[in-house]
């Protein structure tokens, strides 16, 4: 996947500096086990080996063995995106004799647990101006659409049976205890749709269209947050559509759609 989504990389860098381009697995995925198979690695008690040091170092004695195989003089270049991005942060910080060069693209790499300061809201402030971008409207009706399920939630009255309907569940919500279900789907929507806004289409995750968050604002503007239930979760639900069935038409089933499938 991270493959085919590496075009700067793949199709014009690599060829420029006639350089050759691996991409190596990192440990806990695909068929990388550290145990053996995944039920065994997957164990708690083996779970202490999942952390970025020893990625990183993984990393690091595969770059010392491709060196050692074709090319000891040659300059390291680290690359990625995301968490792939902070890996490659990281790897020139720590290891400055092992990697030359790192390029990281939305690269959070202080943005992780316990560090002294870090505020967890950024993230979503971020995710926020996206839309804000397109109407400050927009992200007012979003933020509304959040509120208002929030309450929801702690009701035991809570109308489920209407927002089966505005939402295009496939499976009714069973109790009000099974909103916040529904809030993290569009929650993880509006998120991906703000981490690709590229201005062109992809099919990175999801099928999606050039500028997808600006894009799934356009439902969004025929309302206010002084809309009514109904008028404004249907126009929150046909704007998360664009992340979840883009040029498709299906219901939302938040039991088991997930967000980066």
């Amino acid at each position: 996947m991270f493959y085919k989504n590496s075009g700067f990389y793949n199709d014009y860098v690599s060829k420029e500096l006639k350089g050759l381009i691996v991409y190596p697995e990192h440990r806990y995925f695909g068929v990388s086990m550290p145990f053996g198979d995944q039920k065994t690695s997957y164990l708690k008690e083996n779970l202490v080996y999942l952390t970025t040091e020893e990625a990183m170092m993984d990393f690091v004695e595969f770059i010392k063995f491709l060196k050692n195989q074709y090319c000891e003089d040659c300059p390291v270049i680290v690359f990625g995106g995301s968490y792939g991005g902070m890996l490659a942060s990281w790897m020139r910080m720590k290891y400055p004799n092992v990697v030359d060069f790192a390029h990281a693209a939305s690269a959070p790499i202080y943005y992780y647990k316990n560090r002294k300061g870090l505020d967890l809201g950024v993230f979503f402030q971020i995710v926020t101006k996206n839309y804000e971008m397109h109407s400050v409207n927009c992200a007012d009706v979003i933020r509304e659409s959040f509120g208002r399920l929030s309450r929801y939630a702690t009701m035991s009255s809570a109308p489920i049976n209407e927002l089966t309907g505005y939402f295009n569940l496939c499976k009714p919500l069973k109790s009000y205890k099974d909103i916040p279900l529904l809030m993290q789907y569009i929650n993880d929507g509006f998120s991906y749709m703000a981490m690709l806004n590229y201005p062109y289409p992809t099919a990175f995750l999801k099928n999606l269209t050039a500028w997808p968050a600006n894009s799934s604002c356009v439902p969004i503007d025929s309302v206010t947050p002084k809309s009514n239930d109904r008028e404004l979760f249907t126009a929150v639900r046909k704007s998360v559509e664009y992340y979840y069935s883009f040029g498709k038409s299906q219901c939302n089933d938040i039991y088991a759609d997930g967000a980066s499938d």
